[in-house]
């Protein structure tokens, strides 16, 4: 026979887990931004990205590469300039 824990979340009490998440605020991507992904997310290294990008998160970054993809896009590669 298996045992499962359910958990519920309440208002009377908050786990460590969400209080200490970030405070996300949505902000779209500019054009401004999707250029400047579309020429460097193949040849940047994560940290370089995130440089590039302060306020976004590297998942961020990779759900716009897929957005984008999706809709068409192609990303510059090395040497493809």
């Amino acid at each position: 026979m298996h045992h499962f824990k359910i958990y519920f979340l309440t208002f009377l009490s908050i786990s460590s887990i969400i209080y200490n998440m970030k405070d996300y605020k949505k902000r779209p991507w500019t054009n401004e931004e999707r250029s400047l992904l579309r020429l460097n997310y193949y040849l940047k290294t994560e940290d370089e990205l995130l440089e590039l990008f302060p306020d976004r998160t590297i998942n961020a970054i990779r759900k716009q590469i897929s957005y984008l993809k999706k809709r068409g896009w192609t990303f510059t590669k090395q040497g493809t300039i």
